[in-house]
């Protein structure tokens, strides 16, 4: 995805704002009825470079008595195998009469982060381009076309573009109730729910790729991969296993019946030193594993396939959607290669070892 796009879509879909001159008056009893928590749904789609994206936004907004206000506004951006997260967060002033509804965002005190799929430098320039764009202000005003106890949408004319808002009680509150009523946790609660997503056992088995001998009380088999432990990684030695193609270790699956998605930690995680001092992975394959000598799996069979992010931060990759599901799920491998020219994110000590830390497969 192109930084000025995201940016862009950032700007639309996350801040909503337009600058503007407002005039509204207040009338009690319509903000009487608005004082709560309200959530919404945005979904909309492009198509870049005949790919296309989705971008999901989610709205939190807490209004208070005393004409205060908190938005919490969370973008997902996803192409295929590819998924970018941002999270806005912007206090103000809000007012309403019985036709119109207004936001006054407070930019100063805007707090903005991403996922970690980007870097640390485009991140910084994303949040002071945002900044610098909305540095003289940000305001909304929108026609109130629907209020009710439990609902109500609004409508910007300029822009033609509605939301409509549910009042919070909200699931996630329901869940943490039952919960405590048979004396468990909310996340105890929500587990119960044999549909919700959750971290699923794996196991690990080296295949093909033969990892680094231990060297004291470090080991390097692809267990380490699935201990939980991000001071333990996986490793190979490229000069011996090769640089353009790497099938690395085979992950057994225990449970679930599908993955939603992966989270990967790169590198070695043991700290910021040893990250740097080794190689990491700049792409990664995932697939079911196919018939010797029947060349690269098919689309349907391909878990994931992308470029990994250099940060020693955990990152969440993709499903591929058109997976197919009704194949039995039996293992998967995992390949590395330099085949599209993305290459390694090569070490400044030891650069031809090759070193992943953590994987985790997340579903139901």
């Amino acid at each position: 995805m192109n930084l000025r796009n995201f940016f862009f879509l950032t700007s639309i879909y996350i801040l909503l704002s337009v600058l503007c001159s407002c005039s509204v008056s207040s009338d009690s009893e319509t903000e009487k009825k608005l004082i709560g928590t309200w959530e919404a749904e945005e979904t909309a789609s492009e198509i870049e470079d005949g790919v296309e994206a989705k971008i999901q936004t989610r709205y939190s907004l807490s209004l208070s008595a005393d004409n205060t206000f908190e938005v919490r506004m969370e973008m997902e951006y996803t192409e295929p195998f590819r998924l970018y997260l941002a999270t806005v967060t912007v206090p103000g002033e809000w007012k309403a009469s019985k036709k119109e509804f207004y936001l006054n965002y407070d930019i100063d005190k805007m707090n903005l982060s991403f996922g970690d799929d980007l870097e640390d430098a485009d991140k910084k320039e994303i949040e002071r381009d945002l900044r610098n764009e909305y540095k003289d202000g940000a305001e909304d005003i929108w026609e109130i076309i629907e209020l009710e106890k439990d609902k109500f949408t609004i409508f910007d004319d300029e822009e033609k573009d509605r939301i409509s808002y549910h009042r919070v009680e909200s699931k996630s509150k329901l869940k943490a109730a039952l919960g405590a009523a048979k004396g468990k946790s909310e996340y105890e609660a929500d587990t119960q729910n044999p549909k919700a997503i959750r971290k699923l056992s794996l196991k690990a088995y080296n295949g093909q790729a033969t990892p680094l001998s231990p060297q004291g009380n470090n080991t390097y088999n692809a267990s380490n991969l699935v201990d939980g432990n991000l001071s333990t990684a996986w490793a190979v030695d490229m000069d011996k296993n090769g640089y353009d193609y790497i099938w690395g270790p085979i992950l057994e699956l225990n449970e679930g019946e599908r993955v939603d998605h992966i989270k990967i930690y790169n590198g070695y995680g043991k700290n910021d030193k040893r990250y740097r001092q080794n190689s990491r992975p700049a792409w990664i394959t995932i697939y079911r594993p196919i018939a010797p000598d029947s060349g690269d799996p098919e689309e349907e069979n391909i878990l994931y396939s992308g470029p990994l992010s250099d940060t020693n931060s955990g990152q969440t990759l993709k499903v591929n959607p058109r997976f197919d599901w009704s194949v039995p799920l039996n293992g998967f491998v995992l390949k590395f290669d330099n085949e599209r020219g993305h290459g390694y994110y090569y070490g400044d000590k030891w650069p031809k070892d090759l070193l992943v830390s953590e994987i985790e497969f997340w579903g139901y």
